[in-house]
């Protein structure tokens, strides 16, 4: 599942920097009893067709804030206003601090 890898940092390395700040594991989104959370990340990534980085990364162009809401369901909320800030996660160039 691409939801699955790009929450897992595979996808785009910045994801990678806020893997410690998740709530869950990203392998949960492939469980057939997947949380609200994970319903609504795959319903974001189906409803553009978004399968691969450079679909992400297009839509990143339309939309900067695209996925911010749904990714940040799985994120600790101490961590939120943080993963605003360097939003969106496109590389490893994102500062993303370990404190925030």
């Amino acid at each position: 599942h691409f939801a699955k890898l790009l929450l897992e940092g595979k996808i785009l390395p910045g994801f990678q920097q806020i893997s410690s700040w998740l709530t869950d594991r990203p392998m949960m989104i492939t469980r057939s009893w997947a949380s609200q959370k994970a319903s609504r990340l795959l319903a974001a990534l189906q409803l553009k067709a978004i399968s691969s980085k450079q679909a992400l990364l297009a839509a990143w162009d339309a939309d900067p804030s695209y996925l911010l809401a749904e990714v940040s369901l799985w994120v600790r909320k101490e961590h939120h206003k943080v993963l605003k800030e360097v939003w969106p996660l496109r590389s490893e160039a994102s500062s993303v601090k370990a404190g925030g």
